[in-house]
């Protein structure tokens, strides 16, 4: 059905054009705390002794079977032998216990039966409609463990839909790979008999911008597919490999009169750099964008042509005033070195900056950033967001760099910015870099940066970004 695939499909480009911020964070977080969370998952911080571990397992009482899974827990990084009880409890009926299971056994390192057993655990989540974080755990550390990676790539080739349709959606989220991942997904691209999946795989793989002329030819191939997603997807996938300058497939001309708007616009922003004017370009992909047929995928081409798009920033601004913020920040791109379309793109944010909807805030935030200094006449609406109170659905990531891209007028917000830190427990890496670019104006955050650097160790990824803050507030 063409509704049940459009509702994966938008889920699929969603977190790609959404950067998936949040969501990373909340699961780097949760592993951070994880030893203090899993005394409150556990209800209590005592437990049985070694000896009494496997009998309690055992136990009828979901209260000595939390603390049992608790003291696994925290055995796991160190001791080896708590794999096997907690392989044991993984599948428990309790979802504290299990949530307990797939933490203790993402501290494991060296035993491939962890992956395994995750793996299914996540497969069981999905078919019975249950929680276990075993799908974030995967993901993440996929990233950097190839044992995690191998057993993702693996459920790729499985007979199973469920098993295939598992691995894209974790390949989706996966980070630092971007060689491998287009590798892995070839198989689903070329042979898969969902279109569904086949539709995805190219929409991931297109994501990720590769030019491997093997991944080329099957997306290339994927174009005269009788499945308009497919088509759709592997248009643009194509599409966003290429350049003005180095297209990534001259095939992409035959389809510019594609029966679908959505492979149209694909077809021409992919051929830009073929002797297809920009007026016809943005045209196309504005009627994509009017018809819905790619969506997010025209907006974001738009922005990427910035100014040669300037032909579409009435129907942009338009679309601000009466449909959502979505086109802000596309609209904020074309707008550049444009006073007038500036002040117009500056007055939309600031509408969309008091929304009580998180995500047109983001998206607004965005744009602010965007424009730079010429969004300082936003200053006032950002630093009333930093004093929002912590039980808002609302993501400052974006709110925080539009800061540091206003540059020194934002430093009137240096002890919002830092009290924003301290409520939310989160944002010092956006903080830092925007108190850089900020400049001296920000010298209020001096002590919290010296502070910071001086807790930190040698090896620290941030400890590089903060040096650099501090040298640039110093004026050194």
């Amino acid at each position: 059905m063409p509704g049940e695939h459009t509702a994966r499909f938008t889920g699929t480009i969603a977190r790609m054009y959404s950067k998936a911020t949040s969501l990373r964070f909340s699961v780097t977080f949760i592993l951070l705390l994880t030893p203090f969370l899993a005394p409150a998952l556990a209800g209590d911080d005592s437990g049985p002794d070694s000896k009494e571990l496997w009998r309690d397992l055992e136990s009828d009482d979901v209260a000595v079977v939390r603390r049992c899974a608790q003291l696994l827990f925290e055995r796991a990084r160190e001791d080896p032998s708590v794999v096997d009880p907690l392989l044991r409890v993984v599948n428990h009926e309790d979802e504290k216990v299990r949530r307990l299971a797939v933490l203790g056994l993402s501290r494991v390192d060296g035993d491939d039966r962890v992956w395994t057993a995750l793996v299914t655990r996540a497969l069981r989540d999905r078919r019975e409609e249950k929680t276990s974080g075993a799908q974030s755990i995967l993901w993440y550390r996929a990233e950097t463990n190839d044992a995690a990676f191998q057993a993702i790539v693996d459920l790729t080739k499985s007979r199973k839909k469920l098993e295939r349709s598992l691995a894209v959606n974790l390949l989706s989220y996966i980070e630092g790979r971007d060689r491998e991942i287009p590798e892995a997904l070839l198989g689903i691209l070329e042979q898969d008999d969902d279109p569904g999946l086949r539709a995805d795989a190219a929409a991931r793989i297109g994501s990720l911008r590769t030019r491997d002329p093997k991944i080329l030819r099957a997306l290339e191939t994927a174009l005269d597919s009788e499945d308009m997603f497919i088509r759709l997807e592997a248009a643009w996938a194509l599409a966003r490999a290429g350049s003005a300058k180095k297209p990534a497939s001259k095939k992409l001309l035959r389809f510019l009169d594609d029966e679908d708007s959505g492979v149209r616009a694909a077809a021409a922003f992919g051929s830009r750099g073929m002797g297809v004017e920009l007026e016809r370009v943005t045209s196309a992909l504005v009627k994509a964008i009017e018809e819905a047929t790619a969506f997010i995928y025209s907006f974001d081409a738009l922005a990427a042509l910035g100014a040669g798009a300037r032909s579409a920033a009435l129907f942009l601004v338009e679309y601000a005033e009466n449909e959502g913020g979505v086109s802000l920040p596309p609209l904020a791109h074309v707008a550049v070195g444009d006073r007038k379309l500036e002040r117009k793109t500056v007055e939309l944010a600031r509408k969309y900056l008091r929304s009580e909807e998180g995500g047109e805030v983001s998206r607004a935030a965005e744009a602010i950033a965007v424009l730079g200094p010429a969004g300082v006449a936003a200053l006032p609406d950002l630093r009333k967001l930093l004093r929002e109170p912590v039980e808002r659905d609302l993501s400052l990531y974006e709110v925080m760099r539009a800061l540091g891209a206003i540059g020194a007028p934002a430093g009137v917000a240096t002890e919002e910015m830092l009290a924003a830190v301290e409520a939310h427990c989160s944002y010092e890496e956006e903080v830092i870099q925007a108190l850089g670019q900020i400049g001296p104006a920000a010298a209020k955050a001096i002590p919290w940066l010296e502070e910071l650097l001086g807790s930190c160790d040698e090896d620290d990824p941030w400890r590089e970004l903060m040096q650099e803050a501090l040298r640039r507030i110093k004026g050194e």
